[in-house]
């Protein structure tokens, strides 16, 4: 490699100020150490993400803030970014990374360790699916085959500039994919034209696991109100543009549906936003069963019946359903009485039983997380308790575990050591069954 220096760390935002103020206030100082640069595009409307920025820049000298316009389409805003670095040769490699996604100091440090590879591409995959492992590539059409479906996220690739972006034929690839249908996935079509014109091509695939994560601050994405459109349409039409180098595109196209954005729990988040209904389901219907792997019957559910119905005919059958509300019955039973209650955990899990307590006006004190260190001191409008400041009484306390099911399982040992397991409500009710499903006026 060269003697430039080795990751630009670049973070498209619009809008986000509180968002790119939380992942400073978390990583700033980390990534100063790692000796990673900083790069925010901002298209935002006023200038408050960049007096966020320009008062951490203060602190870190690798941080730097560039505005953009406004009125560019988030997909074009990369492709600008991944053309200035072709043109610039000022790094190594580039990583274009969402704002809302976050990385450990562990995964960052590992992909430090293989920028010494050379390899033209890497890809950080922290979903768990796709059982393709960590491995290398050096097949470009195997590499598009397991890898395409996830590299479609911003943060999800690491790209070598010398070999995949200097290279890159620039006119070619705007005329074909600036383009309305392809435009939301024009990065594809940059990183597999590329690949496509490589002598050779190596690649490593790295399994994160629960090592990303997405920030608590995250709303809906801004293409969330045309997600069927975006993914029945522009997805197959980007995929069928790639070079006949790659086969079998369809198999490749539908892992996007049902590795990712088009999972039974997918179908009722965008239910609840009037985005997925009968006449989602009818325009495509054919489309949707091979790439969300549900049949006729479950999509209509999942279209039409009770939320928490439909999700279990699409997942476990209706006994599913069953045992659910038996947990959900169970939690009652231990929440009553004059009892003190406290959720444990500070993420999604705990929020969503959070909010379904206060709807059922099931009053708790706050929550209790492991450390301090990455936690905030209010979540939801209740304090956050690290475990050592925490002296309960357990004849008078009640303690629910909010956590994922492997989160739960990694720190079940602790909670034994300490005395809480035993004493917790623990089992995990699946988040359908914890939703307000009655805020939505269609049903």
């Amino acid at each position: 490699m060269s003697n430039l220096p080795r990751l630009a760390f670049c973070i498209p935002t619009y809008n986000r100020s509180a968002m790119v103020g939380e992942f400073l206030e978390q990583f700033a100082y980390i990534f100063y150490q790692l000796g990673i640069d900083i790069f925010y595009y901002d298209s935002s409307e006023d200038n408050t993400t960049e007096l966020v920025v320009k008062r951490w820049k203060n602190v870190y000298q690798n941080i730097t803030y560039i505005h953009t316009p406004s009125d560019w389409h988030a997909n074009h805003k990369v492709l600008y970014i991944y053309k200035q670095y072709s043109q610039n040769h000022t790094y190594d490699y580039l990583w274009v990374c969402g704002d809302s996604v976050r990385h450990s100091k562990k995964i960052l440090k590992q992909v430090i360790a293989l920028l010494d590879s050379g390899y033209d591409m890497m890809v950080i995959n922290g979903t768990g699916r796709g059982g393709n492992g960590t491995r290398r590539y050096m097949d470009g059409n195997e590499f598009f085959q397991d890898c395409a479906w996830h590299m479609t996220l911003f943060g999800a690739v690491i790209v070598n500039v010398h070999t995949i972006l200097e290279n890159a034929p620039w006119s070619y690839i705007e005329e074909k994919y600036e383009i309305p249908e392809h435009i939301n996935y024009s990065h594809i079509g940059l990183y597999f034209e590329s690949i496509y014109r490589l002598e050779k091509f190596r690649a490593y695939h790295l399994v994160a696991g629960q090592e990303v994560w997405g920030s608590r601050l995250k709303g809906r994405a801004g293409w969330y109100q045309d997600a069927f459109k975006i993914l029945c349409e522009y997805w197959p039409s980007t995929v069928n543009a790639l070079p006949s180098y790659y086969t079998d595109k369809w198999t490749a196209i539908n892992k996007l549906g049902y590795y990712s954005c088009l999972l039974p729990w997918s179908f009722l988040f965008f239910r609840s936003g009037h985005v997925y209904n009968i006449h989602t389901f009818f325009k495509y219907r054919k489309i949707l069963i091979g790439m969300s792997h549900l049949n006729t019957f479950q999509l209509w559910s999942l279209a039409c019946l009770n939320p928490r119905a439909a999700y279990y005919l699409a997942t476990n059958g209706l006994n599913g359903y069953l045992k659910e509300c038996q947990k959900v019955y169970r939690l009652h039973g231990y929440c009553k009485g004059n009892q003190t209650i406290y959720i444990y955990g500070a993420g999604g899990v705990a929020k969503r039983y959070a909010e379904y307590l206060e709807r059922k006006k099931i009053i708790y004190q706050g929550f209790l997380v492991t450390q301090k260190e990455n936690n905030p001191e209010i979540f939801q409008n209740h304090s956050v308790i690290p475990l050592c400041q925490f002296n309960p009484s357990y004849d008078r306390v009640r303690i629910i575990i909010g956590l994922n099911k492997k989160n739960m399982e990694e720190i079940q040992p602790m909670l034994m050591e300490h005395g809480i397991w035993e004493h917790s409500f623990h089992e995990y009710i699946e988040p359908v069954m914890l939703i307000d499903w009655k805020e939505e006026k269609n049903l």
